[in-house]
């Protein structure tokens, strides 16, 4: 008896010593799993930009769930079916709330939306559901600094009061879209918002004359993204490294993260743990970058415009 007891105890303590590694592991396939979607990302934006007059990515949504103006996703509706396969691959598998997100959801994304399709979803309901930012976030116009992309995300706002004030706000109150076939929630459209550039004005553009990473004034507006405007950003346009460094420093799409604070969802607002984000770049690159280590995943000096990223993270994506 006292033999199977201390055999018992062993296999306790050897099972403790072993989950946190299996628990890592699983975390690590996952985080790959994820790096391997947003590379398949890259690419159907790549084939979209490529036959797009300008080369232009796409805008970000029109739908923003429970009229947030701040969220910052793809409008998929230009993407899928053609360029946008499988819809899968706008989820990372490490996300613990994506089935949160549009309530009971009980099936992956992409059968959710298919599973609309079939039922006989109208085209607004499913422009709605390929709206939903659920993992990622999309920055759609060019930014370098964690400044300009706190900027970009808060300028989203200031041009959806001002697309209010003029009357080209459209709202679809959730019964509605209910009948349409979409979950039972508000969904509200902003006029040009996420369609064109961001103008250096300071009615659009919220960091207007504010103070940029380096301590360099801000830029005046933001272009949205298109291919070969990296050139602007270097100064050696003959030099290939030169161009490559350009690429490679916009980033594109990332996981979602915020301040690990409760009121902001603490640790859930993570797609990883240990807290980071893969982030897709420019140049079709994927990099995991850890939680405050650099931009696009780390607030900027506080005497900079980006010193609060981490609160207005919070907003651009998620299930809240």
């Amino acid at each position: 008896m006292v033999e199977l007891i201390v055999v018992v105890a062993i296999i306790a303590i050897l099972g403790a010593l072993l989950l946190p590694s299996l628990s890592r592991s699983r975390e690590a396939a996952k985080r790959a799993s994820c790096q391997a979607n947003l590379r398949q990302l890259g690419l159907v934006l790549s084939m979209y930009a490529d036959e797009e007059p300008g080369n232009m990515y796409p805008p970000t949504q029109k739908w923003h769930l429970n009229g947030t103006p701040t969220l910052s996703w793809l409008r998929g509706s230009v993407l899928y079916p053609e360029y946008l396969t499988a819809v899968n691959i706008t989820i990372c598998p490490s996300d613990s709330r994506a089935r949160e997100f549009i309530g009971s959801l009980d099936l992956d994304f992409g059968s959710y939306v298919d599973d609309a399709i079939d039922a006989g979803a109208t085209s607004l309901c499913v422009d709605a559901l390929l709206s939903l930012g659920v993992s990622y976030t999309y920055i759609s116009h060019v930014t370098i600094s964690s400044s300009q992309l706190k900027d970009i995300i808060r300028s989203r706002f200031l041009i959806a009061i001002d697309e209010s004030i003029r009357g080209n706000a459209e709202y679809v109150e959730a019964a509605e879209m209910q009948n349409q076939g979409c979950p039972r929630k508000q969904f509200v459209a902003y006029g040009w918002l996420g369609e064109r550039d961001i103008p250096g004005d300071p009615t659009y553009q919220a960091g207007f004359g504010k103070v940029d990473d380096d301590g360099s004034p801000m830029p005046k507006g933001y272009p949205r993204l298109r291919q070969g405007l990296e050139r602007f950003l270097i100064t050696d346009i003959n030099s290939p490294a030169a161009r490559a460094a350009g690429e490679s420093s916009i980033p594109v799409v990332l996981d979602t993260w915020a301040a690990n604070t409760p009121v902001l969802g603490g640790t859930a607002r993570f797609n990883h743990i240990p807290g980071g984000s893969n982030v897709l770049y420019l140049d079709g690159h994927v990099d995991f970058v850890t939680l405050g280590s650099r931009f696009p995943v780390a607030n900027s000096a506080a005497s900079t415009y980006g010193s609060d990223l981490a609160y207005v993270m919070a907003s651009v994506s998620g299930t809240d």
